[in-house]
């Protein structure tokens, strides 16, 4: 394939410049592209004499990224004739650009030259000539023919399935769900499926917590308020999960199951014969819950020591009140954190960026349930970023509690956009009606980010 660039005039004495190109997009589906203070451009350069095209890329790997590459293959070609204000003449340069899925960066690049890694749309808005342009549209159209990852054909399933409203193609890959409340977390149909109840979906918003509350006790909880009860909403959620091609689930259990059962022990064996059944072989994530407002009664405490004890759960979070005091809290966040559990809470849903910044510091977080008011500072955004704190964000639930007015005013985009470790999660599927699945095509048609946006943040969760 040969494109042409410019107007070739037989009368005009062109010099030759011709150049080679590098093409490859890496298991975070981005590309390379490089700035100099001419612009951004691909990375590579002219051919020098008696330097065949495949020589000319290595070097200018090389030069440019301090970087080697493995086999190259010729993709495309363009022909472009343009006057070059450096050197003030006419040039005519045949433009080779080679593919490969072997880089290695061993040094720093040239000092006059940055390197980024983006996503197909963001390098070409960036890319300074036009034929390079071309030549890496030309690639995203070709680039599942020529390779055999499985990573970047996932995206590029994931990426095309979600600009085509293509539901079944988007469940079909793989994705993450870490924030996931198990008893809620079953979808409404393989619910109905399950137990033959069926809960009514949500026609508005609930503007207090204890209409949603409330809410819950009627649709769900007061029809399933024993052992029996509890595992099949457990079932429902591990079913939901599998049917959604969720491979990474954080499956969040409340230190309070242990009511319906005789010993820690009961609780997750119990927990296993479902996860087995439904969920081997994928990542299972166990996470032991705590209640802010019933952290300090005695026979909680020792339900949450005996969970904590036994070695089965990996991560820790925190629900209830988000004002509640967290001094009872804190030594419980100690233990868990010397067991090496990861630690999570749910923070910045209700309350301000400076009351949740505070819990972080204090609780020890590594990653935020919800979020959204930590998009209200700058510097808020900053300590984001520099602390590397991710927010398992959840659109729908956002909607339907009222935290934003519509999902198309939802954080993410302007937290995404700020370099904010973000995931998008369902939360209680079982309440709020949406799958993963659902939730990133509700951002998506609501043109909150675009699909290789979202892409990024989908890999985010599972990596």
């Amino acid at each position: 394939m040969i494109k042409k660039f410019g107007y070739y005039d037989p009368s005009i004495d062109y010099v030759d410049r011709n150049a080679s190109y590098l093409l490859l997009v890496d298991s975070h589906f981005r590309v390379p592209i490089v700035q100099s203070k001419d612009g951004f451009f691909l990375v590579g350069g002219g051919i020098e004499e008696n330097e065949n095209v495949y020589d000319c890329l290595r070097r200018e790997i090389m030069e440019e990224i301090g970087g080697t590459v493995g086999e190259l293959s010729l993709i495309c070609e363009t022909q472009t004739y343009f006057y070059s204000i450096e050197f003030g003449d006419m040039r005519k340069a045949h433009n080779y650009f080679l593919y490969t899925d072997d880089l290695t960066i061993s040094t720093s690049n040239h000092e006059d030259i940055g390197l980024y890694w983006l996503s197909f749309s963001d390098a070409i808005t960036r890319l300074t000539l036009e034929h390079q342009k071309w030549a890496l549209q030309y690639f995203r159209s070709v680039i599942k023919s020529l390779t055999t990852s499985k990573e970047i054909i996932d995206s590029i399933n994931f990426i095309d399935g979600l600009m085509r409203l293509d539901v079944e193609l988007v469940k079909r890959v793989p994705k993450s769900d870490l924030h996931n409340h198990a008893v809620f977390g079953g979808s409404q149909e393989d619910f109905e499926l399950l137990t033959g109840v069926k809960v009514e979906r949500l026609k508005s918003q609930l503007t207090a917590f204890d209409e949603f509350s409330n809410w819950c006790d009627k649709q769900v909880s007061n029809h399933f308020r024993n052992r029996t009860g509890f595992l099949q909403r457990i079932e429902s959620a591990l079913i939901t999960a599998k049917n959604d091609n969720i491979i990474k689930l954080c499956f969040n259990i409340g230190v309070c199951s242990m009511k319906f059962f005789s010993s820690s022990v009961d609780l997750i064996n119990s927990i296993e014969l479902l996860r087995k059944k439904h969920f081997s072989g994928r990542e299972f994530l166990p996470e032991l819950c705590l209640d802010r407002q019933k952290a300090t009664d005695n026979q909680y405490q020792r339900w949450f020591y005996d969970l904590l004890e036994s070695e089965y759960f990996k991560t820790l979070d925190l629900t209830g009140d988000e004002f509640a005091p967290l001094e009872p809290v804190i030594p419980m966040y100690r233990d868990a954190e010397a067991h090496g559990l990861l630690l999570k809470a749910h923070v910045a849903e209700y309350s301000d960026y400076l009351f949740a910044m505070e819990t972080a510091k204090l609780l020890h977080l590594t990653q935020i349930q919800h979020g959204n008011t930590l998009v209200e500072n700058i510097e808020t955004l900053k300590w984001l970023c520099d602390s590397g704190i991710q927010l398992n964000m959840c659109p729908t639930s956002n909607y339907y509690l009222a935290r934003v007015d519509s999902v198309a005013h939802h954080p993410i985009k302007k937290l995404f956009r700020n370099g904010v470790k973000v995931t998008v999660n369902s939360d209680d599927a079982l309440i709020f009606g949406k799958t993963v699945t659902d939730e990133y095509f509700e951002l998506y048609k609501n043109h909150v980010l675009n699909a290789e946006d979202l892409n990024q943040i989908r890999i985010r969760g599972l990596k």
